[in-house]
C-alpha cells in the first residue's frame, strides 16, 4: 500500500518577518497622504485602547479607503506589491521556497 506524503501548513508573519519593516502604513500614506493618515490616528488609538488591534486597522482602512474606486486601489496595490517584492528577506524567501 502506498504511503501518503505528510501534509502540513507553514504560516509566516508578513511585516517584519517576510519583509523588512511594515507594509500597511506606507501603502496608506501612498494612497491617502500622510495628513489624512495622521488624522485617523485618534480613532485608531481609541480602538487599540479597547484591545482591538484588528478593529483599529479596520477603522483606519475604512476611513482612508472607503469610497476609493476599486480598480484604482487594485492598480495601486499591484504597483506596491512590486515594491514589496524587493523588500522580501532573502533568507525568508528561501525558507518559503523550501516549504513549497
Amino acid at each position: 500500500m502506498p504511503v501518503e506524503p505528510a501534509v502540513g501548513v507553514a504560516a509566516f508573519d508578513f511585516d517584519g518577518t517576510l519583509i523588512r519593516g511594515q507594509s500597511l502604513w506606507p501603502f496608506l500614506v501612498k494612497v491617502a497622504g500622510s495628513t489624512r493618515v495622521a488624522a485617523t490616528m485618534p480613532a485608531m488609538v481609541a480602538a487599540y485602547r479597547r484591545s482591538d488591534r484588528d478593529g483599529a486597522k479596520v477603522v483606519v482602512v475604512e476611513r482612508l479607503l472607503g469610497g476609493y474606486p476599486a480598480a484604482d486601489l487594485e492598480e495601486l496595490g499591484r504597483t506596491y506589491g512590486v515594491h514589496l517584492a524587493r523588500r522580501v528577506r532573502r533568507s525568508m524567501a528561501e525558507r518559503v521556497g523550501w516549504h513549497r
